[in-house]
């Protein structure tokens, strides 16, 4: 399988390319512009079969059609954001099925940042019309976690 791993968290994605340096390349901040796009062509060329990216380097931009399978390894505040990511591999000039993972455990942080991503779009889309105290109370909660 060729895939993209992406995370906002480029340590996550270094612990997974210590366990595989041979199959993939990383795609982060800190690689310049350059670099990046000689490993984007050597990914597309064939020569690695993983690419580890951070979500900000890695969703806008690009065309990876060789790759056909998305993992999201924690997910985004904004849902856009991991659509664009997505939108990499599943581009014009794709000729096979694309298969997204998103990888969410129960009763963690991540499930919480699910469900407000969920009820964002809900409110977007003009489905929600007004928002229960508990889950005002919920949202501001999360929200002050990450503040301290």
């Amino acid at each position: 399988r060729v895939s993209w791993f992406f995370s906002q968290f480029r340590t996550l994605l270094e612990i997974v390319g210590r366990e595989i340096p041979e199959i993939c390349v990383m795609i982060n901040g800190s690689v310049t512009k350059n670099e990046r796009t000689i490993r984007i062509e050597k990914f597309q060329a064939g020569e690695s079969r993983i690419a580890l990216v951070t979500l900000g380097c890695g969703s806008t931009g690009l065309n990876l059609t060789r790759a056909n399978h998305v993992v999201l390894l924690d997910p985004w505040w904004n849902s856009a954001t991991e659509a664009q990511a997505m939108d990499r591999v599943y581009r014009i000039g794709q000729r096979r099925d694309v298969f997204v993972y998103r990888l969410i455990a129960e009763s963690t942080i991540e499930a919480k940042i699910v469900e407000l991503q969920q009820r964002k779009e809900a409110i977007a889309k003009g489905t929600v019309t007004s928002l229960t105290r508990e889950e005002i109370m919920a949202a501001n909660t999360l929200r002050k976690l990450f503040e301290s």
